[in-house]
């Protein structure tokens, strides 16, 4: 309940994929190669071309009985909602155990 209201709440993780081109090791492999004379480009320093990183976010979604979003930009309960939210986030940022939330007034 939020301003004596009740609102619905749905949560699911997403990953965000950060994609990185790594030449660093392709360019001075080469360059090692070329000073050497090698005919071969070998490889000196072992790299990976194209690096991943997946970074997880919590996604929230909020709907009401009379509202099926609630976060839209015309939402006439998205101030209240998100200040909700904004203390929830602070809440969960503030915990370092679980078990802090069970004794919690």
């Amino acid at each position: 309940m939020i301003d004596q209201d009740q609102y619905y709440f749905a949560f699911y993780e997403v990953s965000i994929p950060n994609k990185t081109l790594n030449l660093a090791p392709i360019i001075f492999n080469v360059a090692v190669s070329r000073a050497l004379a090698l005919e071969d480009n070998e490889e000196f320093v072992p790299a990976e071309e194209i690096t991943r990183r997946d970074r997880w976010y919590i996604a929230i979604e909020v709907y009401s009985d009379e509202q099926t979003d609630c976060l839209v930009k015309d939402s006439f309960s998205k101030e209240s909602v998100l200040a909700y939210l904004r203390a929830l986030k602070e809440e969960y940022l503030t915990i370092h155990n679980y078990n802090e939330t069970l004794f919690r007034d």
